[in-house]
C-alpha cells in the first residue's frame, strides 16, 4: 500500500474515531489520545525545546480539542486540525515569554566534544534555531505532512510553507557544519 493509501486510511479512521467521540463513546477518545499523543508531543518538544513546557502545552492542546470537537467541520481533517492547537499553543506560549527559550551557542554545544552523535547533534542543531524553523521542520520531517498540509496546520499559503522549509533547511545545514567541525576539533 502506498503512502497516501496509508495516509487516507488513517484520516478515515481519524473520522471514525471523531464521530464516535461525539456520540460520547469514551474509548474512541482514548484511542484517539493514544494513536497523536506521542506525534503531538515530538512537534510541542521541538517548537519549545521544553519538555515540562511540551508536556502541559499539548494536555491543553488536548482539552481544547475536547471542548471544540463539536465545531470540528470535517472529522477527516482531525490531526491537521490537532497539530494546528498544538502548534498554535507552542507559538503562544513563547511569545507570552516574550524570547526564545536559551539554546547554547553555536560553538558551544551541549555535549562534550567526541559525545555528539549524528542524532544528538540533529538534536542540538534544532535547539539552534528560531520557532519558524523548527515548526515547519518538525512538521514536515517528523509529522511527515506533505506543503499543502503544512499550510493547513499553520494557516498559511503554500508559497510561505516553501519558503519557511527553504530557509530552515539552508539554516540547519549551516549549523549542523558549525556543530560537527566544532565537535570534529575538539575530539
Amino acid at each position: 500500500m502506498s503512502s497516501n493509501k496509508f495516509r487516507q486510511a488513517d484520516r478515515i479512521y481519524d473520522e471514525l474515531l471523531v464521530i464516535r467521540c461525539r456520540a460520547g463513546e469514551a474509548k474512541a477518545f482514548e484511542l484517539l489520545v493514544a494513536r497523536w499523543q506521542p506525534r503531538l508531543l515530538r512537534v510541542a518538544l521541538v517548537i519549545c525545546r521544553d519538555r515540562q513546557l511540551a508536556e502541559d502545552l499539548v494536555q491543553d492542546s488536548w482539552i481544547t480539542a475536547v471542548r471544540k470537537l463539536g465545531t470540528l467541520r470535517d472529522p477527516a481533517s482531525f490531526g491537521f486540525w490537532l497539530i494546528r492547537i498544538v502548534n498554535n499553543r507552542c507559538m503562544d506560549a513563547l511569545k507570552s515569554r516574550n524570547t526564545e527559550p536559551q539554546a547554547p551557542p553555536a560553538a558551544e554545544p551541549a555535549h562534550m566534544p567526541g559525545e555528539v552523535e549524528n542524532g544528538e547533534a540533529i538534536t542540538e542543531v534544532l535547539k539552534l534555531l528560531d520557532t519558524r524553523h523548527r515548526a515547519v521542520l518538525a512538521l514536515h520531517y517528523l509529522q511527515d505532512l506533505e506543503v499543502n498540509e503544512i499550510a493547513m496546520v499553520l494557516d498559511i499559503p503554500p508559497g510561505t510553507v516553501k519558503s519557511r522549509l527553504h530557509h530552515a533547511r539552508e539554516a540547519f545545514r549551516k549549523k549542523f557544519t558549525e556543530l560537527t567541525a566544532y565537535v570534529s576539533r575538539e575530539a
